[in-house]
C-alpha cells in the first residue's frame, strides 16, 4: 500500500509539473548555465560595448517632436544623421508596412537608399518544419519601396518563462529566407568593422538549423540611449 501511495504521489508531482510549466522554467534554467559555461569555453568577452547606441522613441521625443506617430521625414532624418555619423549598421525597430503622405515616403526611402545598411523588420505567422526549419506565412512586410532599398529581417520570437533567450535564426517565405533581426544587425556590424564572425558558438547543436541562444550581459539602461529628436535636430 506504502508505494501504490508513493507512486500515486510521484505522478501527481510530475502532472502538476508538467501543467505548471516548472519544468519547462527548469529546463530554461539549465539551458542558461549551460550557455555560460559555453561563453567561458570560447572565452568570449561579457563586456558591454560602448559601440551600441539606442535611439529611443520615447516621452522626451513626443513632447519634442509631437504625439506618434510621426512624419516620416523625422525618421528620413534620423536616419541621415546616424549614416553621417559613421553608423556601421541602423535597425529601424518598427513595422512600416503601409502608405502615408507621398512625399514623407519618398523621403524615408531614399534616407535608406542612401544609407545602403538599413535593416528594416517584418513578421508573420510561423509554422515548423520536420527538420526544424520554419516557414513563414501571411508576412507583414515593408511597403514595396522601401523593401526593395532595405535590408530585410524578421522579427518573430518566442519568450519562455517572459525571457527571450533564442531568436530563429532564419525564416523560410515564397520569396527566399529571411533572417532574424538580430542577426542580420550583428552580421552587418562584424562585416563593416571587419571583425570575425562568431554567430557559431551562439547556436546550439539541437537547434542549428533554426534557432540561436542568444545571451544578454547587461539590462536596457546599460546601454547607451539618445532620444530621437536629438539626432534629428543636431
Amino acid at each position: 500500500l506504502r508505494h501504490i501511495w508513493i507512486s500515486t504521489g510521484a505522478i501527481i508531482l510530475i502532472i502538476f509539473m508538467f501543467l505548471t510549466n516548472i519544468l519547462k522554467f527548469v529546463d530554461s534554467e539549465i539551458q542558461d548555465k549551460v550557455f555560460m559555461s559555453k561563453l567561458s569555453l570560447f572565452k568570449m568577452e561579457r563586456s558591454i560595448s560602448v559601440k551600441i547606441l539606442i535611439v529611443g522613441i520615447d516621452e522626451t521625443s513626443t513632447q519634442t517632436l509631437g504625439r506618434w506617430p510621426w512624419d516620416r521625414k523625422i525618421t528620413a532624418e534620423g536616419i541621415k544623421k546616424l549614416s553621417e555619423g559613421g553608423a556601421a549598421v541602423i535597425g529601424l525597430d518598427m513595422i512600416i508596412s503601409d502608405y502615408s503622405d507621398e512625399n514623407s515616403d519618398a523621403e524615408l526611402v531614399k534616407a535608406v537608399e542612401e544609407a545602403g545598411n538599413v535593416v528594416v523588420p517584418s513578421y508573420g505567422t510561423l509554422y515548423e518544419n520536420s527538420d526544424g526549419s520554419y516557414y513563414g506565412a501571411d508576412l507583414v512586410t515593408p511597403f514595396k519601396e522601401l523593401r526593395d532599398v532595405s535590408i530585410n529581417a524578421h522579427i518573430n520570437t518566442y519568450p519562455e518563462n517572459k525571457i527571450i533567450r533564442q531568436t530563429i535564426n532564419e525564416i523560410q517565405t515564397d520569396e527566399g529566407p529571411i533572417r532574424s533581426f538580430a542577426i542580420e544587425l550583428y552580421n552587418r556590424y562584424v562585416i563593416d568593422l571587419g571583425l570575425d564572425n562568431n554567430i557559431e558558438h551562439f547556436i546550439s547543436h539541437e537547434d542549428k538549423a533554426s534557432k540561436v541562444y542568444f545571451d544578454y550581459p547587461c539590462k536596457r539602461d546599460d546601454l547607451s540611449l539618445i532620444h530621437i529628436s536629438e539626432p534629428t535636430r543636431q
